[in-house]
């Protein structure tokens, strides 16, 4: 099980050298002070999570080569392959529905270190247009650093929302949307860690979960009546391919048809840039995306984006004072005509 069914969780277990100050050193007082303070900083990662901000959830965890994160019997070492999967699960999800942490219980290590042990439950969406119930429970080890509070070993488990042994079990639903389906690759294979092969029915798409000097995708076409084969998914650039490069912060998103989603920007407020691969040619960019909610008939979805800030707070009173209040609007967005039309529906969005 890999982080990407893992997002909504996070975690760790682990033996840690008490320092100068251990428990028994501490008055309640100073105690009470450290469990105040990761309780706070783990109810921020909840709402970073629920709110897929992708800046606050990296920064929840020690960018420490001795970082580690276990989950449903899968290590992750190193913060670098975390993050790279922590931005693969981000792009992967269109939107979280819920997440709630229970159970909560906090043992003081020393007055810089604790661990945080907990319940949590939730609901996804992903791009594909599939609704994902998690629950299960978590451990997080936090160390105080200069910056703050950070997770620096994590380690838990899903079970399946009836009790059984079956992770991230999805809920019950109707037939995929035929649409929305069209996002879904026909197969998709880990090269090596960070770097996927997408196979599509006219195309396969190379992509990097962390592009730098790597490209972010490579798209090359595919015969329609061929089996994937591994031997499409060739990281060096062909001829003839469409190779599509870094400029920042851009992330591969998904293939709808003859359409290149790229995902650009690092906090809560995003963009598409989107690519009309037979052409070569960026033909949109989709400013403030929200989620994607379904189709509306064989080549339109319906799309929230941010159409405005300063919204006044009697009208969003969910929101806390500690953000600011913008507004999303509903529209239609025909993925073939690339035109938008408003639907006249509007929601709340916290932003920072």
């Amino acid at each position: 099980m890999t982080i990407r069914t893992n997002v909504l969780a996070a975690s760790a277990v682990l033996l840690l050298s008490c320092g100068p100050s251990t428990p028994g050193n501490l008055s309640e007082a100073e105690r009470a002070q450290v469990r105040a303070a990761v309780q706070l900083r783990m109810d921020g990662y909840f709402e970073a999570v629920r709110q897929q901000d992708l800046d606050r959830m990296l920064a929840f965890w020690a960018d420490t080569d001795a970082f580690v994160f276990a989950g449903d019997g899968a290590l992750i070492a190193g913060y670098d392959s975390f993050a790279s999967e922590l931005r693969g699960a981000r792009a992967a999800t269109a939107r979280v529905l819920s997440l709630t942490g229970s159970n909560q219980h906090v043992y003081v290590l020393a007055r810089d270190a604790a661990a945080l042990s907990l319940e949590f439950e939730g609901s996804t969406v992903t791009v594909a247009g599939d609704t994902a119930r998690l629950r299960g429970s978590w451990t997080y080890v936090f160390k105080l650093f200069d910056e703050g509070w950070k997770v620096v070993h994590s380690a838990g488990a899903h079970v399946s929302p009836s009790g059984g042994d079956v992770t991230a079990s999805p809920t019950p639903q109707a037939p995929a949307d035929p649409v929305m389906a069209r996002f879904q690759p026909i197969e998709t294979r880990e090269i090596r860690p960070g770097v996927r092969c997408h196979h599509y029915q006219r195309y396969v798409t190379v992509a990097w979960d962390s592009p730098g000097p790597e490209p972010v995708a490579i798209v090359r076409s595919r015969r329609p009546d061929a089996s994937p084969s591994l031997a499409d998914c060739g990281t060096d650039s062909l001829p003839g391919d469409f190779v599509v490069r870094n400029e920042w912060a851009e992330y591969y998103a998904g293939m709808w048809e003859d359409l290149l989603f790229i995902d650009s920007g690092t906090g809560e407020v995003r963009a598409y840039i989107l690519y009309d691969v037979p052409s070569r040619r960026h033909v949109l960019t989709l400013e403030g995306v929200g989620d994607m909610e379904g189709s509306i008939d064989s080549v339109t979805v319906r799309i929230w984006l941010l159409s405005g800030s300063g919204l006044p707070r009697a009208l969003c009173p969910e929101i806390s004072d500690a953000f600011d209040v913008g507004v999303d609007s509903l529209y239609a967005f025909n993925l073939r005509t690339l035109q938008l039309t408003p639907l006249g529906e509007w929601r709340c969005n916290q932003l920072q």
